[in-house]
């Protein structure tokens, strides 16, 4: 009890055995971190998350799926590019739209 009180600067109401801390290995791969390379799609997700037991995508996602600082990076600069540009999009669009006009 010296040892914890003077050394550690344990109090009264800290616990004598406390929860062992517990964090994520960023060298290591987990099921989720695997779920982002396989780009799974929404549907995909789910049932992946369900099949890690949890009840939904957003505990897998956020308790143990961190997208690394330089896949951020990455991810974040290819936002808004795309094999299909813009113009391409607006055609598209505007053929579907004609289509359901049309009846």
């Amino acid at each position: 009890m010296r040892y914890l009180t003077t050394e550690k600067l344990f109090g009264p109401d800290d616990p004598l055995f406390p929860k062992t801390a517990i964090r994520q290995d960023e060298h290591r791969d987990t099921l989720t971190q695997l779920a982002y390379k396989l780009k799974l799609n929404p549907e995909q997700l789910k049932a992946w998350s369900q099949n890690m037991g949890h009840e939904s995508p957003l505990t897998t996602l956020g308790s143990y799926g961190p997208v690394s600082i330089e896949r951020q990076a990455e991810i974040m600069s290819s936002v808004g590019q795309s094999d299909i540009a813009a113009g391409d999009i607006e055609t598209r669009i505007a053929e579907k739209v004609a289509a359901i006009l049309k009846g």
